[in-house]
């Protein structure tokens, strides 16, 4: 018996708070980083360009169907890109000398642009913390009924038998237990994994 349905979790919620509050403590140290220089006057070797930052690679790599996490998103983008426009500024002052004007630069930066990351990044993650639910997909297999426990449910579909292919087209995934092969998704070519019924009900 063969579970052909497959689950699709674009991110699961949990893992995207842990993720948002280390982006946070980044930016955070960021400019601390960054003030230390204009203080010491040693080179900012931290990234200036917001899309290379850990933030900003995960970000131009992140999509998502939930109109809430997106809003959020592209909220904290403009200020996202506005923190690391602060190097620039703020080094080209500390190098005419005025270390005063730049040090006020980004004081007034933690109280502006960088609080309002924060707080973007806080309600998000607050936003995130109140819609994780369990959701429960039931499967029946032979004369048995079972659930699985996810995240969420991104989509459904009826994977074609000649779609099948074996599990060595996926050679990073190592050693898996409950899925027997791999199948190609028709409309994006993705590769999903198909999971065995019998493996599922194995104690």
């Amino acid at each position: 018996m063969w579970i052909y349905g497959c689950v699709w979790v674009s991110c699961p919620r949990a893992q995207l708070c842990v993720l948002l509050e280390q982006r946070e403590r980044d930016h955070r140290n960021w400019v601390d980083a960054l003030e230390a220089c204009v203080r010491t006057g040693e080179p900012f070797t931290l990234a200036r360009d917001p899309h290379q930052c850990a933030f900003g690679r995960w970000r131009d790599s992140f999509q998502t169907p939930d109109l809430i996490v997106a809003g959020f998103l592209k909220r904290i983008d403009r200020s996202h890109g506005e923190v690391h426009a602060l190097a620039d500024k703020a080094l080209l002052l500390s190098s005419k000398g005025r270390v005063d004007d730049a040090l006020g630069l980004l004081e007034d930066a933690r109280h502006g642009v960088l609080s309002e990351v924060m707080v973007l990044l806080t309600e998000l993650r607050s936003v995130l913390r109140g819609s994780l639910r369990e959701l429960a997909v039931v499967l029946e297999v032979g004369d048995r009924t079972f659930a699985l426990a996810v995240d969420s449910v991104v989509g459904v579909e009826v994977l074609p038998r000649d779609k099948f292919r074996p599990l060595s087209e996926l050679p990073s995934l190592g050693p898996v237990t409950l899925a027997s092969c791999v199948a190609e998704r028709e409309r994006t070519h993705d590769l999903v994994l198909v999971l065995s019924g019998n493996g599922l009900l194995e104690d």
